[in-house]
């Protein structure tokens, strides 16, 4: 039994190295989401969620946290090192880099640039300095020699058991998910999806198992086989975890190339050199083994016991992760260490399968090879097969993974170039300048009276969710009332998923670059642009992607601005901006605006409304609301599942929305007022296992509302198709036709006007094909036929779907040929140029996250 003061040591020890390595992992992953552009302005600006924002502006002050807990240990070890010198240097030079944080403000200066990049390299040398430290104080230089009882390594048989094990716990898992989301049991098409995942989960955990032995082997055969069992085990380890990195993780915040392979090796390095020096120093805090001629084996109900946690793991991933997960990264990582933690535990057990006949299981090796691979052959020509395992893989998270890891490994060169292309062109670094896209050639202020425009964007509202649209909603009465007095576009979509680009497209009215943002805005904000000329006095909710793109005048008032600030993040992030006491507010409080609430907007907005002077000015209000946004649904504890959540803030916003559509009528103003409502975006509740928008665009997330009320005395002077595809990019050139000001331009790169004196005039602004896109991601897609097709491409996950919405509105069915992709391809990659020729936009110098 230890001394408790050894056992104090050894624990303040281990503490203070964890507590350093996780602090520093997780800075510089921050550093690398800076450098992103896609990752920044998903992740980052504003924070996704509030905890990476307090991170960011407190980090001084958690660092000399972190410090303090590391110094606590070091002062132990002072008097004794033999490399004082280093301990009081480290510390020092640590103590100095955390008050120039808290000086500095934290990380909140970071944006995509090399300087971030340099940062998450820079941020993990402290562990190398640490891990040097703890070596050169270490009595042995090596790690202490295992005892002849130590675990013998596992054999290949075991290692294809755990693989068994954990797909057999998964699956479980995956199927009760399935009843008890849907009430039904799944189809027998899912039974060829089960056994793809257990192919997949004995290959994987065979190929590891398959390449430890032949190291084993291999070491044996060199001169000194104790260093080369050293170096060659820690080298397969640095693959692994480089190629999780590389091929699971980082892509999905489109981060790779030279400089991210670069960072994966660095990540590598320093992880096995950080874990070496931790096991050399606990080496001498802790007493040497006591030898035993037979090792020790755990009793058979810790065994047993592992398989019940297994199972509640597999379950606990996908329902406490996955509302909140970014393409699945957070279920991918908790799964591959879930994968780890099984290997680890059978060793420790001691439990081994035996080796039965060589030739048997060379024989199932084959078989097992073949079917882990053939999935991802086959699924390129039988829809079918492709549909069901990519279905189940929304279910089984250990399944999904394996299945990417697998087709990682199966080259997709037909489409490698594109997904290049793609990658080139998306987050543009480079400064992007307005491109001569006016909707009017000569803007002048028409004659007549103006009616009053409230744009109402409800942020993330799906179509599906709102009464006019479906039937079967029943918490959106007001809304459905308003949709009888309105006009209905059956047929709506967002050319954009995502509020990045979403927002500035509405008011622009034109297709922009893929790039947050346009600098200056103001030359295609088209929609100010009109405003000022036909003298509105507006009432805008200057979120933070307005306060970017937005000139602010002497004719807008800011909603919201006495209620909803910034975090802290926002805060010093914004004190660093140009012209920031224009957007100063003047009353702070602890609410950001991921908390901008639609019953409170509107509720200002009519006392402004009630108590204005100028009269005779027309009205211009415009707000996005977030109440159904990701980041407040999960921050509120009412309800069980994000879709009781949103039902409950729905009925929030549709009894202020009727409240507000009472108070224009009391004033006299609804007979001259066009009211629209929309989203710019819709969510994923969890169909086929995904969550939120930012990286996807399948139909639950580009389907929007839009439903527009006209005063009568314009209604009775247009004519609008109310089934023909529409857009929220069609806002602003339909607000221009109405105020008088038309043509409006005639491109393929702009809106349309959705009301006109005839159907003829509507003609030329039809197109047959009409590009949609990731707002963060190199996600695209192609609308064509009037709607009903929709193809997308995929070069985060090097996927390609095709749906026929008409059939299949859900999504359910991927369609996708060579033929249709390939035709499809040379759509899309014609229309993102034509966007960058428009912006001057050098294609060949356009890089997003890689190099």
């Amino acid at each position: 039994m230890l001394p408790a003061s050894h056992i104090s040591r050894t624990a303040l020890f281990l503490l203070s190295r964890l507590v350093c390595l996780a602090f520093l992992l997780l800075t510089s992953a921050y550093c690398v989401l800076a450098y992103t552009p896609f990752a920044y302005y998903g992740f980052i600006h504003p924070p996704l969620m509030p905890w990476v924002g307090e991170f960011a502006h407190d980090y001084g002050f958690l660092y000399c946290g972190v410090l303090l807990i590391i110094t606590a240990d070091l002062a132990l070890e002072f008097r004794k090192s033999k490399v004082r010198s280093s301990l009081a240097g480290f510390v020092l030079a640590n103590l100095a880099f955390s008050v120039y944080q808290i000086v500095d403000k934290g990380l909140t200066g970071l944006s995509p640039n090399i300087i971030s990049y340099a940062w998450s390299l820079i941020a993990l040398f402290p562990l190398l300095w640490l891990a040097t430290i703890d070596r050169a104080g270490c009595v042995s230089k090596r790690p202490r020699q295992a005892p002849h009882w130590t675990r013998p390594a596992l054999n290949l048989t075991t290692y294809i058991l755990c693989g068994v094990v954990v797909a057999a716990a998964f699956n479980g898992t995956a199927l009760l998910r399935q009843v008890r989301d849907t009430g039904t049991f799944p189809p027998m098409g899912n039974a060829l999806a089960v056994i793809a995942s257990f192919a997949a989960h004995v290959l994987i955990f065979g190929i590891v198992g398959g390449v430890i032995g032949l190291l084993r082997l291999a070491s044996r055969k060199m001169p000194r086989p104790d260093i080369a069992a050293y170096l060659l085990h820690r080298m397969w380890l640095c693959a692994l975890i480089a190629f999780a990195l590389y091929g699971l993780l980082l892509p999905s915040i489109s981060f790779d190339g030279m400089r991210a392979a670069a960072y994966c090796c660095l990540i590598c390095v320093v992880l096995i050199f950080y874990a070496d020096a931790v096991l050399l120093k606990l080496g001498d805090l802790l007493p040497p083994p006591q030898h035993a001629s037979v090792p020790p084996r755990k009793p058979k109900w810790i065994l047993v016991a592992g398989v019940p946690a297994l199972c509640g793991i597999a379950y606990a991933i996908p329902v406490l992760l996955g509302p909140t997960d970014w393409d699945f990264d957070l279920q991918k990582t908790a799964v591959l260490a879930v994968w780890s933690v099984v290997i680890w535990f059978v060793w420790w057990s001691g439990f081994r399968v035996a080796y039965r006949s060589l030739k048997v299981w060379l024989l199932a090796g084959v078989v097992v090879i073949l079917a882990g691979f053939a999935p991802y052959r086959l699924r390129a020509v039988t829809p079918d097969w492709h549909d069901a395992l990519a279905s189940y893989a929304g279910w089984d998270m250990s399944f999904k993974t394996a299945s990417e890891v697998l087709a990682r490994s199966v080259p997709s060169a037909s489409h490698a170039a594109l997904y290049q292309f793609l990658k080139r062109n998306s987050n543009l670094r480079q400064p992007v300048a307005p491109a001569k896209l006016s909707l009017s050639e000569n803007l002048k202020r028409t004659a007549g009276e103006k009616p009053n425009i409230f744009i109402f964007v409800i942020d993330s509202l799906r179509q599906d969710y709102v009464s006019p649209y479906n039937p079967q909603v029943d918490f959106t009465p007001e809304i459905g009332k308003f949709a009888q007095d309105s006009i209905v576009f059956q047929n709506a979509f967002t050319r954009y998923g995502g509020t990045a680009l979403a927002e500035p497209s509405i008011w622009s009215g034109v297709m922009l670059p893929h790039k947050q943002f346009v600098e200056p805005f103001y030359p295609v904000d088209n929609l100010q642009q009109l405003l000022e000329t036909d003298g509105y006095h507006s009432y805008i909710s200057v979120d933070v992607i307005l306060r970017q793109i937005l000139r602010i005048t002497p004719s807008i008032t800011k909603l919201d601005a006495d209620t909803k600030i910034m975090s802290n993040y926002e805060r010093a992030r914004y004190e660093r901006e140009p012209g920031a006491q224009s957007l100063q507010p003047t009353k702070k409080n602890d609410r950001s605006w991921s908390n901008l609430d639609f019953v409170a907007t509107l509720n200002e907005l009519e006392g402004r409304i009630a108590q204005r002077k100028d009269v005779d000015t027309p009205i211009f209000a415009y707000t996005q609301p977030q109440n159904i946004h990701t980041i407040p649904l999960e921050e509120s504890w009412l309800g069980s599942t994000r879709r009781q959540i949103t039902i409950r803030e729905l009925r929030k916003v549709d009894a202020a929305f009727g409240k507000f559509i009472r108070f224009l009528q009391a004033q006299g103003l609804y007979e001259n007022s066009i009211v629209i409502l929309t989203s710019d975006h819709g969510d994923a509740y969890g169909e086929f296992g995904r969550f939120g928008h930012a990286d996807f665009i399948f139909p639950q997330v580009m389907r929007i509302p839009l439903i527009i009320h006209l005063p009568p005395q314009i209604r009775k002077k247009v004519v609008w198709d109310s089934h023909r595809i529409a857009f929220s990019l069609d806002i602003t050139p339909s607000l221009y036709y109405l105020l008088g000001h038309y043509p409006t331009l005639d491109s393929d790169l702009a809106g349309r006007p959705l009301f006109t004196r005839s159907l003829a005039e509507q003609q030329p602004y039809q197109r047959s094909h009409y590009l949609i896109a990731s707002s963060y991601a190199p996600v695209y897609g192609i609308l064509s036929d009037n709607g009903e097709k929709l193809f997308i491409v995929d070069a985060v996950n090097r996927e390609s779907y095709f749906y026929d919405l008409l059939t299949d509105p859900a999504g359910a069915r991927n369609l996708v040929t060579s033929t249709i992709q390939s035709e499809n391809d040379k759509i899309i990659r014609a229309k993102i140029l034509a966007i960058e020729k428009a912006y001057g936009v050098n294609p060949e110098g356009a890089s997003a996250g890689g190099d």
